[in-house]
């Protein structure tokens, strides 16, 4: 019990008080602007009377409905909805006459509670009304913001599952893109070479805006482009001139916003699975476009005769598979992703409405 009232006088349950506030205001002035009788008779009267409207209203909305009619079982609904309104019937008029006509007017005679229950047909014909006719009212009301506030906790789970996945994800990335880019620099460290200084800049700069900057949900696509860059020139540093890179990139609003980290699992995909395991000359396009709202973005790449192994799993477990959910969770039905692959290209197309 101290628990219901507890719930009541929440603030998401105010609206209940109010509620019951214009009920009693609008039968005190029915009483007085229509019945004729004094406010403090109208008050005496209708604040009794308000005590079964509550009972009925609390009984119809917190039991009858969500637990005996909403659990499909229509007969024990009919049957407890039939004896509670019998019985509230038979107490409000009991309080009108053993409550109120004994406050204002004790001098009259008061039936006896067995004659008002040989006059069954007369109460509820009386009563019934008096006492359910905001009832269904409240129910109604209530059920309306229950399902309005359910509606709104699943919509905030789902959200937060979807910030939970997303953060999962780009938490793969990292292990991944790290190892990479270490990779190169120890590559370089070995060869003693001058461009070292450049590569620990550049991976400072990368690894900066991956672990720290990435924890807004949209980002400008500048830092977007930067990131590529950087990493594009790094990779450049390690395969030197065998390589045949371009990436190329027109934007027409600098301040466009885009997901983090959404562009940069092809890119390191081309050179795991393209570039890596090239005896030959291995050749990287990136194209990127951003025009009226819509983001195309091109990933195209030559393939080895022989696949390299993959002994991290990237391609099952971080890739494009990171790629399509990253995809689904921050851009719902606005996004296509294509891959088109023969015997020697490989191509990814990732299509976004921004």
């Amino acid at each position: 019990m101290q628990q219901f009232f507890t719930q009541l006088f929440t603030k998401a349950n105010r609206w209940q008080l109010w509620f019951w506030l214009i009920v009693f205001m609008e039968a005190l002035l029915g009483s007085v602007l229509g019945n004729g009788q004094t406010l403090a008779v109208a008050a005496i009267f209708r604040g009794v009377g308000l005590i079964t409207k509550v009972i009925a209203a609390y009984l119809l909305a917190y039991y009858l409905i969500p637990k005996v009619l909403f659990k499909r079982r229509y007969i024990s609904f009919i049957g407890l909805f039939i004896l509670s309104g019998l019985l509230l019937t038979i107490v409000a008029r009991f309080l009108n006459i053993h409550v109120a006509e004994a406050l204002l007017f004790p001098e009259v005679p008061r039936e006896s509670l067995g004659t008002i229950l040989n006059q069954m047909s007369f109460t509820v014909n009386l009563y019934f009304g008096r006492v359910f006719n905001f009832a269904f009212w409240f129910a109604f009301i209530k059920i309306g913001i229950d399902h309005l506030r359910s509606q709104q906790q699943l919509t905030q789970l789902s959200r937060e599952k979807a910030e939970a996945e997303l953060n999962f994800l780009k938490a793969q990335i990292h292990p991944h893109f790290l190892f990479n880019t270490l990779n190169n620099l120890y590559t370089l460290c070995l060869e003693k070479s001058d461009e070292a200084p450049e590569v620990v800049e550049k991976l400072s700069d990368m690894l900066d805006y991956v672990l720290y900057q990435c924890s807004v949900p949209k980002v400008p696509i500048q830092k977007e482009i930067d990131l590529l860059n950087n990493y594009l020139g790094l990779e450049a540093m390690r395969y030197g001139h065998r390589l045949e890179l371009s990436f190329e990139h027109e934007v027409d609003q600098a301040e466009c916003l885009l997901a983090p980290l959404i562009l940069l699992s092809p890119v390191e995909n081309a050179f795991k699975h393209g570039a890596s395991g090239a005896t030959v000359s291995p050749k990287i396009k990136i194209d990127l476009l951003v025009a009226e709202g819509m983001l195309n973005f091109s990933v195209w790449n030559t393939k080895p005769s022989v696949a390299p192994t993959d002994e991290r799993a990237y391609t099952a477990g971080i890739g494009l598979k990171n790629v399509r959910s990253q995809l689904a969770l921050t851009y719902p039905n606005r996004h296509k992703l294509s891959i088109r692959e023969d015997e020697t290209t490989y191509q990814v197309d990732i299509f976004i409405s921004l």
